[in-house]
């Protein structure tokens, strides 16, 4: 590799060279930031916005906190068959799979774009046992997004609260007694966001690059297409000087 050479190469056609830089800094800029005018005045913007996330936790559960009891009560009737008064355990973590996808729904997600005021996006899951992939918990991780820390907590908020009411109001409708209906609480409140989809800057890298591989190429074939011979001095032989021919192979 003839370092000199291709020094000499870019010296020459460094006007190209120089204006390929400049367009290549102001490509990647344009495809990472767009300039508008506002109030007759240039504003600077980011052509993608961050992705923030906030969560609540939701647990399923029904009144009399059952989890607080070492065993179910259960009532005898007149043939002698037992009756507990409350859900099965495995019931209410089974439900948490369901509720999940249900929170998930477009109706949802209408309540939750009304109650936010912005589009929601929004995610849930139901959240699985430590160590065990395959067994849900009586929980759910609902979250929000939004393109501020404030705007997702606002949608996870407006999310969980859409969910919850829903379940309310079909169970009211369905006249489904106080007793057998499942109540869904707030077990940790959505109060901070974070990152969930940083800005890229792999399209200004790659535009900045490609801009700049061409105009260093475009130097090169102009050098080859229009050589440059430089004459050694007396008494040189033509070998010698047919050898100091700039070229690029």
């Amino acid at each position: 590799m003839d370092l000199p050479l291709y020094g000499r190469v870019l010296w020459r056609f460094r006007f190209l060279v120089g204006a390929g830089i400049l367009a290549a800094i102001a490509l990647s800029f344009i495809s990472y930031a767009k300039i508008q005018f506002k109030d007759g005045r240039p504003v600077v913007s980011y052509r993608h916005a961050v992705v923030y996330q906030s969560a609540e936790t939701l647990v399923i559960t029904q009144t009399g906190f059952p989890w607080g009891r070492t065993q179910l009560p259960f009532t005898v009737d007149s043939k002698g068959v037992a009756t507990s008064n409350y859900a099965d355990p495995g019931r209410l973590a089974s439900l948490a799979t369901f509720y999940a996808q249900l929170a998930q729904g477009d109706l949802i997600r209408a309540r939750a774009t009304t109650l936010a005021g912005v589009p929601a996006a929004i995610q849930a899951n139901a959240i699985l046992a430590p160590g065990n992939s395959s067994t849900p918990l009586p929980l759910i991780n609902l979250v929000g997004f939004g393109t501020s820390p404030i705007q997702a907590i606002r949608v996870a908020i407006a999310g969980s609260e859409a969910f919850r009411g829903y379940i309310h109001q079909q169970q009211q409708a369905s006249h489904t007694p106080t007793s057998q209906r499942i109540v869904v609480q707030v077990l940790n409140a959505a109060r901070q966001a974070s990152v969930a989809v940083p800005r890229k800057k792999t399209l200004p890298v790659i535009v900045f690059l490609g801009v700049l591989v061409a105009a260093i190429a475009a130097a090169f074939v102009l050098e080859n297409l229009r050589p440059r011979v430089r004459v050694v001095g007396r008494g040189a032989k033509p070998a010698e000087a047919s050898r100091d021919i700039a070229h690029t192979a």
